[in-house]
């Protein structure tokens, strides 16, 4: 799934990455030292902390910043910081959520996927899938975004990453998710996800659109950036 949503994104960071080995999770920043090196997969690791976090059980207090604080001792003093204020303002806020697991509602974090779509075979993982007692199948993909993105590029692309979950379930359980949200976490906004054939459909369309895409097209110039 994240070669998918990397082209989605930006086509020339998916050549980089997917197609020549590029890592770009570090840059060094002139002659500085290791230690004072700019790390750009600041997000990337809050965002992993964070499902590491609504993953284990629920902390006494409410506090997260103790429990994770090594996690954020790769970064600079003021990344640290700044890390955990924002980490601690997410689980504030997703333990005021509806996403919450409560008792009676059973709930899969972090659920692996494949999914065979029209000869195309997907592998990914789902952020939460809640099954309540009256039935009801919520899949929930949590953002850990400082900002709700404005409406375009960006934010249809986390649409069609869940719409992709909800073929997924459906592969799994015979049946598609009652409700699909997106929930962005640090400003607390809950974005519903309309399973409508029509949206489904175009989903697929997009998916067999790109793998096509990318299996005839091989030089550089055939992936430009990216805009939002």
């Amino acid at each position: 799934l994240t070669p998918l949503l990397t082209f989605q994104e930006c086509p020339r960071r998916f050549y980089w990455q997917h197609r020549l080995g590029a890592d770009p999770a570090w840059v060094p920043a002139g002659q500085k030292s290791p230690a004072e090196r700019i790390t750009t997969n600041y997000s990337l690791l809050l965002g992993d902390v964070f499902h590491r976090l609504i993953a284990a059980p629920q902390l006494k207090g409410g506090e997260s910043g103790p429990a994770f604080a090594d996690w954020f001792q790769g970064l600079r003093t003021d990344e640290q910081q700044a890390a955990t204020v924002q980490l601690n303002t997410m689980y504030q806020n997703y333990l005021a959520s509806p996403f919450l697991a409560k008792n009676g509602v059973q709930v899969e974090n972090e659920l692996p996927f494949v999914l065979a779509l029209k000869g195309v075979i997907i592998k990914g993982i789902i952020d939460r899938v809640l099954f309540y007692p009256d039935g009801r199948l919520v899949v929930v993909d949590f953002k850990t975004n400082r900002h709700l993105p404005p409406a375009g590029k960006i934010r249809n692309r986390y649409y069609f990453q869940v719409y992709l979950y909800a073929l997924a379930l459906r592969e799994i359980y015979g049946r598609l998710p009652s409700e699909a949200w997106i929930y962005f976490v640090q400003p607390d906004i809950q974005l519903p996800c309309p399973l409508t054939e029509k949206n489904l459909g175009a989903t697929e369309e997009e998916i067999i659109k790109t793998v096509e895409y990318i299996t005839t097209h091989d030089r550089p110039e055939d992936y430009p950036p990216g805009a939002n």
